[in-house]
């Protein structure tokens, strides 16, 4: 095992290989763009030189197409990382929806609830029968409303997730 010390005699990291962006993105198989991404979401690392370009040091799970001094290999590891992330977002995202569905579930049983109150409330009120009709069929609409707006946010929070 080829160990590097420092001037102390403690172990260190042997140094590892960087690359330009662009040849970088190249080994990568991936665009110019994407690194960059990964360098700022810091799933690869990197460091801006002083001539101002970007280096980015060599991942061993990249499959690797013009480092030299290694062999043209395919690892479906960091396919399998950016799958799980993936995964878990979508999971992430199915539990908010589930959440947010519950809770509307909730303020559809507590208005529900509330109109009802309002109705006996109405229903007890002296002579004013068209009136009390007129509020009525406001009241249910407005149910109406609320219900079709909770189906089109479960829609459009499903459809983000898709």
């Amino acid at each position: 095992m080829n160990n590097v010390q420092d001037m102390s005699g403690q172990p260190t990291e042997p140094p590892r290989q960087a690359l330009l962006l662009e040849d970088a993105a190249k080994a990568a198989g991936v665009s110019i763009d994407a690194l960059r991404k990964r360098l700022q979401r810091g799933l690869e690392d990197g460091y801006k030189a002083n001539d101002g370009k970007w280096r980015v040091y060599v991942n061993p799970d990249w499959t690797v197409q013009s480092v030299p001094g290694s062999d043209r290999t395919t690892s479906s590891r960091i396919l399998d990382q950016l799958l799980d992330q993936v995964r878990t977002r979508v999971a992430d995202k199915d539990k908010t929806i589930d959440v947010l569905a519950e809770q509307i579930d909730r303020k559809d049983e507590q208005l529900a609830a509330q109109a009802d109150v309002i109705r006996d409330l109405i229903g007890k009120l002296p002579g004013q029968g068209s009136e009390v009709v007129e509020l009525r069929k406001k009241l249910d609409s407005q149910g109406a409303i609320v219900k079709r707006a909770y189906r089109v946010l479960q829609d459009q929070l499903k459809a983000e997730v898709a």
